[in-house]
């Protein structure tokens, strides 16, 4: 049975001599291998109508990681999320393949937000892309580059697609496809969040880039509001689905 090391990729040193990470600041690696041993097997993931058995297998692993290194609330998001990306492929008709797939990410996608910054920091350095001022200097923002390198070296996982989709998921990206959108989308709009009630009802009428889009101008829009800049990876995503930031949506 395949198992996570929970600090294997914690202790590498890459091919470019640079320090190994380090441990995961106030999370017990053995309480947690016994928590993900205990919930293994657990998922409680939709019936879908193709799967493969490498990817139930994958998702079950991964449920199992996120329930022992996140909180309750945290994973519960997780959930939501996973299960409204679940409800967009179906509602746009697109190939039931794609399901597992945004299950997956949606699960995912925030299993490194509850580790230490320094942590995030380090995983993040690994990833080939840099890290900017933003990113620098509040390193959360860094938990889905943090969760796409744990994918990658932990669980295995190579498709890139899915990859993109979890490692860009906070600001975006102008290169996402159907996955990263869908991804971006149930993140900041799944049923808990009480703001977006009417931007869920626009999915009944909106196609999915025209739904996007409208999400991210929202996300742009809250950015204003609290006197930050929008951060460029969301503006050039607007830009790619058609619309100009001072465009409303």
């Amino acid at each position: 049975m395949y198992l996570p090391q929970f600090v294997s990729i914690l202790s590498r040193v890459d091919s470019t001599g640079r320090e190994p990470l380090p441990s995961f600041s106030g999370v017990d690696d053995s309480s947690c291998s016994s928590r993900f041993l205990s919930f293994l097997g657990q998922a409680q993931m939709p019936a879908f109508s193709f799967v493969s058995a490498d990817m139930t297998a994958l998702i079950a692993r991964v449920d199992a990681y996120a329930r022992a290194v996140l909180s309750p609330p945290r994973y519960e998001h997780s959930r939501r999320v996973a299960e409204f990306g679940c409800m967009l492929v179906r509602r746009y008709a697109l190939e039931a393949q794609l399901e597992p797939h945004v299950y997956c990410a949606g699960i995912a996608h925030d299993m490194c937000r509850e580790h230490s910054e320094v942590f995030l920091l380090r995983a993040a350095a690994c990833d080939g892309f840099p890290i900017d001022v933003t990113e620098r200097g509040t390193p959360l923002l860094l938990h889905g580059r943090a969760a796409a390198c744990v994918l990658a070296q932990e669980f295995g996982v190579q498709d890139e697609v899915l990859l993109s989709a979890v490692r860009w998921h906070t600001f975006g990206c102008e290169d996402f496809g159907v996955l990263g959108k869908i991804l971006f989308i149930s993140d900041k709009i799944e049923p808990a969040r009480a703001w977006a009630a009417s931007l869920r009802g626009a999915v009944s009428t909106l196609t999915l880039d025209a739904l996007a889009a409208k999400v991210v101008s929202a996300s742009i829009v809250c950015a204003e509001r609290k006197r930050t800049t929008p951060h460029p990876r969301t503006c050039a995503m607007l830009r790619a689905l058609g619309k100009d930031v001072s465009q409303p949506a």
